[in-house]
Order: C-alpha cells, then structure tokens, then sequence
C-alpha cells in the first residue's frame, strides 16, 4: 500500500513496484487469451491488437 500512496493520482509511466503491488498473477491460456488478475481478485483480460 506504501508504493501505490506514493504514486500521482494519474499514472504516466510504467512503476514495477506499482506492478507487484496490484498483480496477483497473469494466465495465459492461448495468443488470444491472456487476463491479468489483481490482488484484489478482479480478472481484466488484454486487448490483442
């Protein structure tokens, strides 16, 4: 919780502490299907372009 308080309110730039702190994990199950899951257990899946 201490890295994300020290954060901007608007994030620009990649954090890789911010990362860690709010990723559980990232499956992937094909090309087409990889989701990111937060600690918080909310699952977002990525956009391919």
């Amino acid at each position: 919780m201490e890295v994300l308080r020290g954060l901007p309110q608007q994030v620009d730039y990649f954090d890789e502490g911010a990362w860690y702190a709010m990723v559980g994990f990232v499956t992937v199950y094909g090309k087409e299907d990889v989701r990111i899951t937060f600690k918080n257990g909310m699952e977002v899946p990525t956009k391919n372009e």
